[in-house]
């Protein structure tokens, strides 16, 4: 998380100085410097701010001045920065955020800044619909005294289970997120489970109603019929027990090969299998396949694919007490879908990739940037569901990580675009770790998902000084769009 930032100091030396912490700060981004109070409350109107390093003697407007004319923009964090320690009282009223002693050391900017950080990250994390729900479900508990909460059998719920205060406070079609809550709380240790019941749920839309049939290998359709396969001991013909009881009468079986009678299963036949026909296609097999279609939404998935869960009945931990009593807080994760290291990797990678190329202008030597596309790996998503399309991802990047040497850096750039950043390492040497990698992904595609092949393209470039980070990457993706591997 990054913090747009102003600096409000009427004597140039702090400003300098302040300046240079802020710039040297990876969570920081200066959008302003005002030399009074006045000039900051412009700033304030202009620009998104976050924080606010703000000294306190100033002509005309002083900080606290500023400050009372602020009160309306409570969520904006302030440091205050001053050259005396006599303020820190009137700080306290004002629930100033940190207070900093010039000269200010980078240790102590550094330390204030990633508390301040830490302080808006749970802010905001606790506003999230999830952690909302948990601390209103964990306060119901508390506050009747309820040991615990158990799954209630449902016919009208998404996942066949309700859980008191939390699947009734969620739209049917978010229903599955209770088990998300409930699991994280258990990670938590706010909650403890115990094991009540296994189900499985439509990797599309976590539907627990399916239709679990067997279909046909080769046109998909459950319009099946099953026939025994029968072994006639003495002469080794095998055939349908239909072949059978056509040469005989009634239910008499006799061996359309040698015309003899069979009178005992186990003495002169057995039923090794069954064959199945198909009143589709007309093909026969032995094995068909067994599909899940939602009664929901209508997806039609293998039932490997299915999203299996765990449904427990929750006890409330002395953390989870302490939660509900408002003394201990724990976030967890917001709805929606991430992708590995989402967002804080992606922009370190873009701020890598921005040094490397400024790194070029400046001296001799070559460094790779490398992409990779799924060309049509959304076909596979849509088969296996989100929940299994973030392991496959997560996996993906832990096995392509294991051939990066230390300093190289990866990340996905969307769902279908993996980008890897090789300092100091030439395009040839790069292109021969990418093909590496490349049959990894292959590999871990194939052994995972047999009936799917994937499409993979791949480009490499060599660093160029005179290119911006955008320019870069276009010039990847149009390379990439042209390849196969």
């Amino acid at each position: 998380m990054t913090l747009n930032c102003i600096i409000v100091d009427d004597e140039k030396t702090s400003r300098i100085a302040m300046s240079s912490l802020v710039d040297h700060s990876d969570s920081l981004n200066l959008v302003g410097i005002a030399e009074s109070g006045e000039e900051a409350l412009e700033l304030l109107n202009e620009k998104q701010v976050d924080l606010i390093f703000l000294d306190v003697m100033m002509p005309s407007m002083s900080g606290f001045d500023f400050l009372d004319e602020i009160d309306d923009k409570n969520n904006v964090k302030v440091i205050l920065v001053t050259g005396k320690k006599d303020f820190a009282v009137k700080a306290f009223d004002y629930a100033i955020s940190d207070y900093l002693v010039k000269p200010v050391s980078r240790n102590r900017f550094n330390e204030s800044v990633q508390r301040i950080r830490k302080s808006v990250s749970v802010q905001s994390e606790s506003d999230f619909p999830n952690n909302l729900l948990l601390l209103k479900l964990i306060r119901f508990m508390h506050s009747r005294d309820i040991s615990f909460i158990e799954p209630v059998p449902s016919r009208k719920s998404l996942l066949g289970y309700t859980y008191a205060m939390l699947t009734d406070n969620l739209d049917f079609a978010n229903e599955a997120d209770a088990l998300d809550i409930l699991d994280e709380a258990e990670d938590n240790e706010i909650l403890t489970g115990k094991f009540v019941d296994t189900i499985y749920l439509c990797n599309s839309c976590s539907n627990s109603y399916l239709n679990i049939r067997e279909v046909c290998p080769n046109c998909d359709s459950s319009h099946l019929v099953s026939n025994d396969l029968i072994h006639h001991f003495s002469c080794a013909y095998m055939g349908e027990i239909n072949e059978f009881k056509a040469a005989g009468y009634g239910e008499t079986l006799i061996c359309p090969k040698c015309e003899k009678k069979l009178k005992h299963i186990g003495v002169d036949y057995d039923k090794p299998a069954a064959i199945f026909n198909c009143r589709g296609c007309g093909h026969s097999f032995q094995d068909p396949l067994i599909r899940a279609r939602c009664l929901n939404c209508g997806a039609d998935q293998k039932v490997e694919h299915l999203v299996k869960k765990e449904i427990k009945k929750y006890h409330l931990t002395a953390k989870g007490k302490d939660m509900a009593e408002g003394n201990h807080y724990v976030t967890i994760s917001k709805n929606g879908e991430q992708m590995p290291d989402e967002g804080e990797s992606t922009d370190y990678f873009i701020r890598a990739l921005k040094n490397e190329i400024k790194r070029k202008s400046i001296a001799e030597f070559d460094s790779s940037v490398g992409m990779f596309r799924l060309w049509n790996i959304s076909e596979l998503y849509q088969r296996i569901g989100n929940a299994a399309k973030r392991d496959l991802q997560k996996e993906l990047q832990q096995i392509l990580s294991n051939d990066l040497a230390p300093g190289d850096e990866i990340t996905f750039w969307d769902y279908e675009t993996i980008l890897m950043l090789f300092p100091e390492q030439r395009k040839e040497a790069a292109e021969k770790v990418m093909h590496k990698m490349a049959e990894r992904i292959k590999e871990l595609i194939k052994d995972n998902f047999d009936d799917f092949e994937l499409e993979l393209k791949m480009a490499v470039l060599k660093v160029q000084e005179n290119n911006s980070y955008e320019q870069t990457i276009n010039e990847l993706l149009e390379k990439a769009s042209k390849s196969n591997v």
